[in-house]
């Protein structure tokens, strides 16, 4: 759950960007600043309120969330995969196998073609 403090700043952050486009809105339909400032500020402390409580609400309903302690669990045991899976020497492919794979014809230690 995302704590009180990020909350809020995420709503500061969509306020302040709603603002900015009600504030151009009102500009554009009453050809007035004052009167698309009034409308960009009444907009954006209503919006802010509803997000506010919008997060809130979705931050209590546990649908749709992984386990925590399991996510932590499955992120170290990926790390540790990755760690053991760096310290594996590289497969080495026998160059008849290479060969195979790109379609070439070549032919064995003793003579007889490989196919």
């Amino acid at each position: 759950m995302d704590s009180k403090t990020r909350t809020f700043v995420k709503a500061v952050v969509w306020m302040a960007l709603g603002f900015l486009t009600m504030g151009l809105f009102g500009l554009a339909v009453t050809g007035s600043v004052s009167a698309g400032a009034g409308m960009a500020i009444l907009n954006s402390l209503i919006g802010l309120l509803c997000y506010v409580i919008y997060e809130r609400i979705w931050a209590r309903i546990k649908w749709g969330r992984s386990n925590p302690s399991m996510a932590l669990r499955e992120d170290a045991h990926w790390v540790e995969s990755q760690n053991s899976a760096s310290r594996r020497r590289p497969r080495v492919w026998p160059s008849s196998a290479v060969t195979a794979v790109s379609g070439a014809r070549t032919a064995r230690q003793d003579g007889s073609d490989w196919r």
